[in-house]
């Protein structure tokens, strides 16, 4: 076990790393920048800004629930589950970080369609109307409009995209349709008896 110089324990900015004799002969090298910091306080890092993250978005929602179910809005039950926005922000992060962008077009027409349903399902309580219920079918629908006038215009990426993203999604919003309308039925049987 040998002494470690005083200078492999130094933490460098990349300002340092591109004006030092770490890089060689190429300070432009990025390669050389990336082999210059330690990897292990990268990966630290990142570790522990997910696990934070990954904290927050299990116990906000509850706390958040158990806070207006103790205040005077209990009756506001969207405000009750004013937590659960930490769902979609953090499927959101992990989607913005994908390097194919019709995969994030995609994935974010699929998340909006998930929190409209969300929304419509908690906002109406037993009342059924046909906006509440139609909507996230509607939202799933919407990049249809965009296929068609992207291909009369020409642009064939976000025609594909646009027909692709309303491929998955609308499927999705009908069910999420259907179950809305049941569960306002149900709702509406149970209280009725």
């Amino acid at each position: 076990m040998g002494v470690v110089p005083e200078r492999e324990l130094e933490t460098y900015t990349l300002l340092d790393i591109q004006n030092s004799d770490l890089c060689g002969p190429d300070p432009q090298n990025h390669h050389c920048r990336l082999s210059a910091l330690p990897p292990m306080k990268s990966l630290l890092r990142n570790l522990s800004l997910h696990a934070t993250l990954v904290l927050i978005v299990l116990l906000v929602p509850g706390a958040v629930y158990e806070l207006v179910s103790q205040s005077r809005f209990r009756n506001v039950e969207l405000l009750a589950f004013g937590g659960a926005v930490t769902y979609p922000a953090y499927i959101g992060l992990w989607t913005r970080k994908l390097r194919s962008e019709r995969a994030r077009f995609i994935l974010f027409h699929l998340l909006l369609v998930l929190v409209t349903a969300f929304v419509a399902f908690i906002v109406g309580g037993n009342q059924p109307s046909l906006a509440r219920i139609m909507t996230p079918a509607a939202v799933g629908a919407a990049t249809l409009p965009v296929a068609a006038i992207a291909a009369l215009r020409g642009n064939r990426w976000l025609a594909v995209t646009s027909l692709g993203s309303a491929a998955i999604s609308l499927p999705v919003g009908a069910i999420l349709s259907w179950v809305i309308f049941v569960g306002a039925a149900l709702s509406g049987m149970h209280g009725g008896m």
